[in-house]
């Protein structure tokens, strides 16, 4: 990430083919991924990176196309994302990790999840974008198309003022993260197909971590303030979670952890104080 944010020193940064990583905290801890969602980036993160890193290896990599990770030809699948995370997984942290993921974010940890849970110690999910994106080979919604290219156009200066208005019960330090992120996405991410929905992600919760190897937290807005968990999938969500994990439904948009900050983080916490395994020294 070319833009530092976070009050904490960096334990460390580099460059995994086209991937860009940042980390914080010792490595000596347990690792925890945050995985952001559509034009925001690893820089993303204030607050939660400085809430986690006394006591846990917090590793911030930027998605293709985001931030200072390159776009790769062809579809832009979650799939892809999702390896992405495992090479993250395997050489930066070097053990099963936590992993954090906001709304597209939530659907690449939940896919990695799926098919890696070896590697995951805990899944948390906030407003994962279940239903929000293309079905298939599709490309992205219009909305969506047209929203990326009015980022791109817009000056930083621009940005920062509108996140500043639309937003004001965020907390300072989450402005400027978020419009650097929007200036940083590749201009060509609205051009490939994109494929979110290679799965029913609601009707796949059954299928984590059939052993219990970790547990599962899910935590949403209210669609009414923009969360694209609808309350349907929450509830349906919370039905095929069980014992093996929660749902939490808080008075937030999309980005539950910038409006509530506070609750997030408490969810947070408790989510990761459920791991059962211990740390395993490097």
């Amino acid at each position: 990430m070319s833009e530092h944010y976070y009050g904490v020193a960096q334990a460390g940064a580099g460059r995994l083919g086209h991937l860009w990583w940042a980390a914080y905290g010792s490595p000596e801890n347990r690792p925890v991924v945050l995985l952001h969602g559509l034009a925001d980036s690893g820089a993303c993160w204030p607050g939660t990176v400085e809430h986690l890193a006394e006591r846990y290896l917090v590793i911030v990599p930027d998605a293709r196309g985001h931030g200072d990770s390159q776009l790769l030809p062809g579809p832009f699948r979650i799939r892809d994302l999702a390896d992405d995370v495992a090479t993250i997984v395997r050489k930066v942290a070097q053990r099963p990790a936590a992993l954090v993921g906001h709304s597209m974010g939530g659907v690449v940890a939940q896919d990695f999840a799926l098919r890696a849970p070896a590697l995951v110690s805990a899944l948390v999910l906030e407003d994962p974008a279940w239903t929000a994106m293309s079905d298939g080979e599709g490309r992205l919604p219009a909305d969506l198309t047209g929203w990326l290219r009015d980022l791109d156009a817009a000056p930083f200066v621009q940005l920062l003022s509108q996140v500043r208005d639309e937003n004001p019960g965020w907390a300072d330090d989450e402005m400027a993260p978020w419009a650097h992120a929007k200036k940083a996405v590749d201009p060509q991410l609205v051009e490939p197909p994109h494929v979110w929905r290679e799965r029913d992600w609601v009707e796949s919760l059954a299928d984590l971590a059939p052993d219990g190897e970790f547990r599962t937290t899910v935590l949403a807005g209210d669609p009414g303030r923009g969360s694209v968990v609808t309350m349907a999938d929450g509830a349906r969500a919370a039905q095929l979670l069980g014992d093996a994990g929660h749902v939490h439904r808080l008075d937030a948009g999309h980005s539950v952890r910038r409006d509530q900050r506070e609750a997030f983080l408490a969810i947070l916490d408790q989510a990761l104080a459920e791991i059962k395994d211990p740390p395993i020294p490097t």
